[in-house]
């Protein structure tokens, strides 16, 4: 057998041998993944052999042949995860997303009812003159034109140029009249729904739809569907399975009585927590833990205070009418700080938090502070300081509504601008917006970390989201490490990671001819490699040897790696 061939046989049979123990539900370092809320769906959509169903913070395609439900997000290219409309055009294999912020997808469509590519129109998002709701309520269509229904009037879209071409504002009294539904019968009788009642009118050359007294109220009793009270949206598909959206409960086959709503958080998210060292979701009445790639309930009669924390000798901090109050339960003693008595605390504080050496971490709305000797409280003077990044306050004129620190110290930082994420030295490693990220707001108002995985949770305009970074909690030895993923397949993107490291590890990379691609050390627990050796270039196909070796030196092991291009 030729040395190449064998090669490329050892390099195959170690890619089927180490693809058996990929944890798929894994995500790498660097991705995103989200976890919204589909029990209150609100509307769905038949297309082709899949439903695209919707809720408040969510949405996902349901696969009827494979009986797969797949979330979709910002991660794969929607505009947004405030979804308000649905509507498929199949002549035009076209689904149209309307979104509460005014946004529109036009999503094309393959043969099997799968996303192909979409095109976003921020018209209305973008637009100065329209004040007020620009929420997307309905679709319709005519021939080349698209007729949408929005909370102020009636846009008018081309099929040809994705793109907005007139729009009709309706005023009654002086009042922009909200369009909640919208049906085009024929090519010039077009009727609407708004608070007001339903109304019509013609599309005929010469009428001005834009004047209200060419509109006359109507009998039109199509809106009126009186599907119950709990469902919002009822579909039959081309096998004759009636699917539902339905309040409170999710996406249900009413055909053979089964719930298929995906598996993610599925509940109103208020706050997020660590118990047990494990991510907890609170809502206003449940709490839901993610525990091994699933969120489950959590039987715990206790609720957490996001405002109130524990320090090393047992005082409590929280936040009271936005000062910073200590309380001892052993002397009842208590102290207040706020802008009227400390210099170094500007503006109120809304958040707050522990880092890993133990200090006090406050959010204001005016930037942070922190406290450096929160157990001495009552016994010596609050030592307060004010944390700098380039000779200048961080955060300053920011309102700072989360703090969380990782197992290497470093901080994600929820602000009015975005996340952002700081070494130990302040400096600046990322910003996470709306413009970057699938961060559905910029405010992120509440942050949690899961150590074991260093996926950090966000929650961000009622949605919580998670990002993988590359710090967790250090291992006591060598012996469990995991190299993520593995092995690396031509279509991947992202960086591979090592993890269940001891504390500053050294991680060398190196080919079979003993030369060393790159050297790396661990975050905590964890580390990760972009595929380039030291001087820029892609590691090429092989099998690579991974040295891995604690801080003092003391524990040694080696383990493969394979690149497939």
């Amino acid at each position: 057998m030729k040395p190449v061939v064998a090669v490329v046989i050892m390099i195959k049979l170690l890619v089927f041998l180490l693809l058996s123990l990929t944890l798929s539900a894994q995500i790498p370092v660097g991705s995103w993944r989200v976890h919204p809320d589909f029990l209150d769906a609100k509307g769905l959509e038949i297309v082709e052999e899949k439903v695209y169903c919707y809720s408040e913070n969510g949405f996902f395609v349901y696969d009827i042949n494979q009986k797969e439900a797949v979330i979709l997000s910002k991660i794969d290219g929607l505009a947004s995860m405030s979804i308000s409309a649905l509507k498929y055009i199949q002549s035009k294999q076209l689904l149209l997303i309307g979104y509460q912020n005014g946004e529109v997808d036009f999503a094309k469509i393959n043969k099997d009812g799968s996303i192909k590519a979409i095109t976003s129109i921020s018209t209305f998002l973008e637009s100065n003159e329209i004040i007020g709701s620009k929420k997307i309520n309905d679709f319709d269509f005519f021939g080349e034109i698209i007729y949408t229904a929005t909370d102020f009037g009636i846009a008018i879209l081309s099929f040809e140029k994705n793109e907005v071409v007139d729009l009709y504002r309706l005023y009654q009294s002086d009042l922009s009249l909200a369009i909640l539904k919208i049906k085009v019968l024929s090519e010039n009788d077009i009727k609407v729904q708004t608070l007001k009642g339903v109304f019509e009118s013609k599309v005929e050359k010469g009428i001005n739809l834009k004047d209200f007294a060419n509109w006359q109220s109507s009998n039109y009793q199509g809106f009126n569907l009186n599907l119950g009270q709990n469902v919002l949206s009822q579909k039959v598909d081309s096998k004759g399975n009636t699917w539902q959206a339905l309040r409170d409960n999710g996406f249900f086959n009413l055909t053979n009585q089964s719930s298929i709503t995906p598996a993610s958080v599925n509940q109103k998210t208020e706050s997020l927590h660590i118990l047990n060292q494990k991510i907890i979701a609170q809502s206003a009445t449940q709490l839901k833990q993610f525990l091994e790639e699933n969120w489950i309930d959590l039987e715990e009669s206790k609720r957490f205070d996001k405002d109130k924390l524990i320090d090393a000798s047992k005082n409590e901090w929280s936040i009271s009418f936005g000062d910073l109050v200590a309380y001892n339960p052993t002397t009842a003693q208590t102290r207040r700080f706020g802008s009227y008595n400390s210099s170094f605390i500007n503006g109120d504080v809304i958040s707050l938090n522990f880092d890993r050496v133990g200090a006090l971490w406050i959010g204001t709305t005016n930037g942070v502070s922190v406290l450096d000797n929160p157990s001495e409280v009552f016994s010596k003077a609050a030592t307060f300081f004010q944390p700098e990044s380039n000779n200048k306050r961080l955060f300053f004129q920011e309102k700072v509504f989360a703090l969380a620190f990782d197992a290497a110290n470093r901080k994600w930082v929820g602000t009015s601008s975005g996340v952002y994420f700081l070494d130990e030295n302040n400096v600046n490693l990322s910003t996470f917006n709306i413009e970057n990220s699938p961060l559905p707001s910029n405010e992120a108002i509440s942050i949690a970390i899961d150590d074991a995985s260093g996926e950090v949770f966000f929650l961000s305009n009622g949605l919580v989201l998670s990002y993988r970074s590359d710090a967790t909690t250090p291992s006591e030895s060598l012996a469990n490490y995991v190299i993520f993923p593995n092995p690396v397949t031509p279509n991947f993107q992202g960086v591979v990671t090592f993890s269940g490291l001891t504390d500053k590890s050294t991680i060398k990379v190196i080919d079979f001819s003993g030369r060393v691609l790159k050297e790396l050390q661990s975050n905590g627990g964890t580390t990760s490699w972009n595929l380039l050796d030291n001087n820029g270039r892609t590691a090429e196909t092989g099998i690579y040897f991974v040295l891995m070796q604690s801080e003092d030196k003391t524990e040694k092991l080696i383990g493969k790696l394979a690149i497939v291009r």
